[in-house]
């Protein structure tokens, strides 16, 4: 499938914040080799499926951000370890000028709305999902907003399946295993918000 062009109005400055390599999945399983971790434990701990985690591994499987987050976080890293992502230090994101990263040149294209300041504890991202794609199923703390601006969205929670349309909404508690797939013929663009660490924020001043 080929890679998706974002419309002008927003994530246009897609080469900015860089593409990541097909070296992730090597970092991974080093990285896991290092700690002694089986392939079982870290799909387990990261709430994921033990053939979806061997696939990441050998770059055969590209994942979302969160289930990425998952997988870092039981190995120790950060997002920021693994991938080269936008700063927040501006409170205004500008759609002409937004900087985007995603995790392969097929994947989804993610722009980083959200500032980073002390003590601040939100995250969000405008997400452009190219047709056809399929985001594993993963749990995580905290909770997910997802507000879709652009074509369709299938979102599956706890089992079953709801269709969103422009100007539909979900918010629901991440630890409820969710996934969800663009079934239409063009790309989806939503804003998702959330309290998952994609991004690193400030520590206090004080």
């Amino acid at each position: 499938m080929d890679p998706v062009s974002p419309p002008p109005s927003s994530l246009t400055a897609l080469s900015s914040a860089g593409t990541a390599s097909a070296q992730i999945g090597s970092i991974l399983r080093e990285r896991r080799k290092k700690l002694k971790l089986t392939l079982q434990a870290v799909a387990e701990r990261a709430h994921l499926s033990i053939g979806f985690v061997s696939l990441v591994e050998r770059d055969l499987a590209t994942p979302s951000l969160s289930a990425l987050v998952n997988i870092a976080q039981v190995l120790g890293l950060e997002v920021g370890d693994l991938i080269r992502v936008p700063d927040g230090d501006d409170v205004v994101s500008y759609a002409s000028t937004r900087a985007s990263f995603s995790l392969g040149n097929t994947a989804i294209a993610y722009g980083r709305l959200s500032a980073d300041f002390p003590d601040s504890h939100i995250n969000a991202v405008e997400l452009m999902v190219p047709p056809g794609y399929v985001a594993e199923e993963v749990e995580h703390s905290g909770e997910d907003f997802l507000y879709l601006l652009e074509g369709r969205l299938r979102v599956v929670l706890d089992g079953k399946q709801y269709e969103l349309r422009p100007g539909d909404a979900m918010h629901f508690r991440s630890s409820r295993s969710h996934g969800f797939t663009n079934p239409g013929d063009g790309p989806a663009r939503l804003l998702w918000v959330g309290d998952l660490s994609i991004f690193p924020h400030r520590a206090s001043d004080t």
